[in-house]
């Protein structure tokens, strides 16, 4: 028993088993906790092992610290878009509106926002700002990163010839129908 790597080598008997088992332990709230990894040897059925004290070797190791990162959508913005992180951890679709996930202590975490045909990534608020796409947070402590997606516009430009004018409204809205005018000069 004690801590740092397993390493013994050993003599298994024909017929003989080893175990091999981990078990991990995080403290509820904390973000921390213990590693335990036990190697268990146990002889063939029917021999009797003459010292059994040394067949079990542990080894304990502490988990650090997590640090929890949400990733959220601007309900300001009428866009629709994608956030996911690097490492895997968030994966927030078009139809959600936030994920947390648990990251270790002190490492960066980068999140990409992508966004649905006929929305725009505007920019981002929170541990985040500026629109450099990815953007990369340091897991030091509890965070919020909010990306804004917005609707996309056109501008429609209309012009006036010598046989009349036409008129349609602008900006046009992404998947907006629109009616035009043309009014012709008498």
């Amino acid at each position: 028993s004690g801590t740092g790597p397993l390493n013994a080598l050993v003599d298994l008997p024909v017929g003989g088993t080893l175990t091999y088992t981990v078990d991990a332990r995080v403290v509820a709230g904390s973000g921390s906790g213990t590693l335990v990894h036990r190697a268990t040897v146990s002889p063939p059925s029917g021999i009797q092992d003459p010292d059994d004290s040394n067949n079990t070797a542990v080894d304990s190791d502490g988990i650090g610290t997590l640090v929890t990162i949400t990733a959220e959508k601007d309900p300001a913005g009428q866009g629709r878009g994608t956030l996911v992180s690097s490492p895997a951890a968030i994966q927030c679709d078009p139809s959600c509106t936030s994920r947390s996930a648990d990251f270790l202590a002190g490492s960066q975490v980068s999140l990409t926002a992508t966004p649905a045909p006929g929305s725009v990534f505007v920019g981002w608020s929170g541990a985040c700002s500026g629109t450099a796409n990815p953007c990369t947070v340091s897991a030091d402590q509890a965070a919020t990163v909010t990306a804004r997606f917005d609707i996309v516009r056109y501008d429609i430009t209309t012009t006036s010839t010598p046989g009349g004018t036409l008129s349609c409204p602008s900006p046009v809205t992404y998947g907006e129908s629109v009616t035009c005018t043309v009014t012709p000069r008498p």
